[in-house]
């Protein structure tokens, strides 16, 4: 039967996150959602509206609404993360991205993209894991820029530069003024005044990283100051943002290579030669 997840997609309006392990057993549904399956591994044979397609380790599936699936065979057992995403979701992220109207079309049902791939691994890592909404929701945006590139038939408009270099600054000083605080994709693209996708793509040619890596810097930066003036880890994993200490202390350590007691410790004596 293998194991069955729901993912932590409720930061990611419209969205459902699924991660089958071990599966081995066939099924069949209408496809009533856009869906995004991403092929850790996997060998099966699977049908939709009546034709046949071969599952491939490393390879991303993509069905729109209205058609049956139907698992035919499964020869060893599965590890697949699905994205169920509602038709309107799609829809604005076309706009957003400026792509042509009309349906919305994929290229093949199966598709090789390893940049699509990756961008699909990162986002189900942070849905298991204890990423911050913010990240969530970059790595979503990602991955629908990469679908629209990679997986759909339809146009896409890279948008002029125009007026970005101010949209992020305004963006920075949002994460800065509200660094303890759960920003959303959403609202800072709305205070700049670009599309989600625009914003991000923006924001990371003049500042050299996402939005929710340079919260998390400042975060640490703030926290620096805090554990400098002698406050317990305690109270300044809370006060600068983070879910708790040992949160907090993952942070640090992932980002400067040392727990925040290792890189406060008082330097040692050199010993006498």
């Amino acid at each position: 039967m293998g194991h069955l997840r729901v993912l932590n997609t409720g930061d990611l309006q419209g969205v459902q996150g699924l991660k089958f392990d071990g599966a081995s057993q066939v099924y069949s549904h209408y496809n009533d959602v856009f869906s995004i399956a991403t092929m850790f591994r996997c060998e099966s044979s699977i049908s939709f509206r009546g034709r046949t397609h071969q599952g491939l380790d490393g390879a991303v599936g993509l069905l729109e609404p209205d058609g049956i699936f139907r698992h035919l065979q499964i020869p060893v057992a599965e590890s697949v993360g699905k994205l169920h995403i509602e038709a309107s979701v799609m829809d604005e992220a076309r706009r957003s991205l400026g792509g042509r109207n009309g349906a919305i079309r994929v290229r093949t049902v199966i598709t090789r993209s390893p940049p699509l791939f990756e961008s699909l691994s990162r986002l189900h890592a942070a849905l298991e894991g204890e990423a911050s909404a913010l990240e969530r929701q970059e790595l979503f945006a990602r991955v629908l820029d990469r679908v629209f590139t990679d997986g759909i038939d339809g146009s896409v408009v890279q948008p002029a530069g125009g007026h970005e270099t101010v949209a992020v600054r305004r963006a920075r000083d949002i994460l800065h003024s509200r660094y303890a605080e759960q920003v959303s994709l959403h609202e800072l693209a709305a205070a700049t005044g670009l599309s989600q996708f625009h914003l991000l793509r923006a924001f990371g040619r003049g500042m050299g990283l996402p939005p929710h890596r340079y919260q998390t810097h400042v975060r640490l930066a703030r926290a620096r100051a805090l554990l400098r003036r002698g406050e317990p880890a305690s109270q300044v994993a809370v006060a600068v943002g983070f879910a708790d200490q040992s949160h907090f202390v993952r942070a640090f350590r992932r980002y400067h290579g040392l727990t925040p007691g290792a890189y406060f410790a008082p330097a040692r004596p050199a010993a006498a030669t």
